[in-house]
This record gives structure tokens, C-alpha cells and sequence, in this order.
């Protein structure tokens, strides 16, 4: 199979026949688009950490440089298309912040510059 799409996710029925004889067999398809790249931007104050085409919904996580218990304010936007587009965004601080996005496959981050 080639150019599988979300929605082409689930059981499919398989036959096959040979001079043995005839056989059906099941086949589940299951889809993950890892994370490939994440981008971070700066407008004023406010820091956005972005990633896109990621498929099931990944999760977003910030921390700081050094570390710190500083809470942020942020807030997460999932899009929902053929492939997850994940957004978060906070008013930024002093500190170095880099944010990575996961998935149950693999993960992959973003470091502001100092």
C-alpha cells in the first residue's frame, strides 16, 4: 500500500488461493506519523513551539534553561486534519526555553538560542 491516509486505518480481510488451496487471513493497518521537526518563535514576549504532520496526537512539553519551577501560562492548540498540527504558546521570561513535542514513538526538540 502507498499514500495511506488516516481514514484508511483499521481491519482489512485478505484472501488467497493457491493450488493448496484457498485461505482468508486478516490484516489490521495502523498509522503514526513521528515528529519530524519542531519550530519555535518569538513575537514580543509571547513564545509559540509548533509542529506538524503527526499522527495519533502528540503531546507538548516546556521546559527552561536553567531549570526552573516557574509555572507557564501557556495554551495548546491541537488542529485536526489529516495529520496533527499541535501549537503552544506562553509569555516568555528571562530564561532559555526549549519545548519537545512526543509521541509513543519518538520525540523531538526545540532550544531557543541564548
Amino acid at each position: 500500500m502507498r499514500g495511506e491516509k488516516v481514514q484508511d486505518q483499521g481491519t482489512y480481510r485478505c484472501y488467497t488461493r493457491t493450488i493448496r488451496g484457498s485461505r482468508r487471513s486478516f490484516m489490521k493497518l495502523k498509522l503514526d506519523a513521528p515528529v519530524s521537526e519542531v519550530h519555535m518563535s518569538q513575537e514580543g514576549n509571547w513564545i509559540s513551539c509548533s509542529s506538524d504532520g503527526i499522527y495519533p496526537e502528540p503531546g507538548l512539553t516546556w521546559s527552561t534553561i536553567p531549570l526552573s519551577n516557574m509555572e507557564l501560562q501557556t495554551r495548546t492548540r491541537v488542529h485536526q486534519t489529516e495529520a496533527q498540527q499541535l501549537s503552544d504558546g506562553f509569555r516568555g521570561s528571562d530564561l532559555i526555553h526549549s519545548c519537545t513535542v512526543t509521541t509513543h514513538q519518538n520525540k523531538n526538540s526545540f532550544k531557543e538560542n541564548s
